[in-house]
């Protein structure tokens, strides 16, 4: 494992879902599974697989920019009728279009899904961005998709979250042994190979919770963890990037043309980045507040974070290679990560170091 390290909530309330819903154009009735097509009208029936309300204002942004590029002709229409996780088995099986939401909510299905969300100690969100697009990821992704009738795109990313939320600093590895601690996707894997005991976060702070991942600093701070929990430890370690899809039924997507296909997947690479940038406001507006609270910031010691890092590596290959498929995502992830980490330090790390520095920040 040496040298190599690699780096991988929410609840909607019934009225945010509604309004996102409304906002869309109402939610829809269930039909055939191949386009709603009426003198070249497309429908696009989609459900959430989280229940976050970010998802439903993706939704709306989506949808009105689709309706903006087809003159109203292409539509995505919410349809909140299904338990969220039933999403992803609606749309493999033709009874919705597609779905919103992360794509490690399937780990269940296969761990490598937890891939193309968020990869402990893996790429950052603009990294992941050229891998799905020019590293090869798109095609690995459709293949492992294609199995379970879906076709994916990607479609904006919430950007890093930092390592956690601690009442004491971390000093080395074992101060996650035993600790209870919320997590999701493949850092609760992680997480549990480390030792800890990951939680799922379910809004309440207190009893066994003795630690949590962030969520993205603004989210934090509504969810009560910067006053719950006195260091927030600084290297988004376990959830670098944490991206969100649009899965279409494999069924609806060949049935489009060539020339919606292409406008589809360009909105999605739109929202992507229209996405992302908010989400860099808003963190940073976040994150001033966080320090004004009195929030210590830990930034780890390059040998503790690479003591963690290690050890994530080789949680993450036992994990994958164990339970998953498609271990070939592996593989073709950490060749791509080696490939552009040196750029990355080099070309942007350097840069904002020293800017840092010249600012006096």
């Amino acid at each position: 494992m040496e040298g190599r390290a690699l780096t991988q909530k929410s609840g909607i309330t019934r009225r945010a879902a509604l309004a996102g819903q409304a906002a869309i154009g109402g939610a829809v009735g269930l039909g055939l599974a191949s386009p709603a097509l009426a003198q070249g009208q497309v429908r696009i029936r989609t459900t959430l697989v989280d229940g976050a309300p970010v998802y439903a204002a993706m939704a709306q942004r989506l949808a009105a920019r689709l309706e903006a590029v087809s003159d109203r002709r292409i539509r995505l229409e919410l349809d909140l009728a299904r338990a969220p996780l039933d999403g992803f088995d609606a749309v493999g099986a033709g009874l919705v279009d597609a779905y919103i939401g992360r794509e490690d909510m399937f780990l269940e299905r296969d761990p490598a899904f937890g891939m193309f969300s968020s990869t402990p100690f893996g790429l950052d969100p603009r990294e992941f961005e050229a891998f799905i697009h020019y590293g090869g990821g798109q095609q690995l992704w459709d293949e492992m998709s294609g199995r379970y009738g879906i076709k994916p795109l990607l479609l904006g990313d919430l950007g890093a979250s930092f390592g956690g939320w601690f009442q004491s600093p971390i000093e080395s590895v074992g101060n996650f042994s035993g600790l209870r601690m919320a997590s999701e996707g493949l850092g609760a894997v992680v997480l549990q190979g480390l030792g800890a005991a990951p939680l799922k976060f379910n809004g309440q702070i207190g009893g066994n919770l003795q630690a949590s991942v962030s969520y993205g600093l603004s989210v934090d701070r509504d969810l009560g963890l910067t006053d719950a929990f006195r260091v927030l430890v600084a290297p988004a370690m376990f959830h670098p990037q944490r991206a969100v899809s649009l899965g279409l039924s494999t069924a609806f997507w060949e049935a489009l043309s060539d020339g919606d296909r292409a406008l589809i997947d360009t909105v999605c690479a739109a929202e992507t980045d229209i996405q992302l940038a908010s989400v860099l406001s808003s963190e940073m507006a976040a994150f001033g507040d966080v320090v004004a609270r009195g929030t210590l910031v830990q930034s780890l010691t390059p040998q503790v974070f690479g003591e963690i890092a290690a050890a994530s590596d080789e949680v993450l290959e036992t994990h994958i290679l164990a339970n998953s498929s498609a271990p070939f995502v592996l593989d073709s992830y950490r060749a791509f990560l080696r490939d552009i980490s040196g750029w990355s330090t080099v070309g942007e790390g350097l840069f904002s170091v020293a800017r840092a520095e010249a600012l006096g920040i």
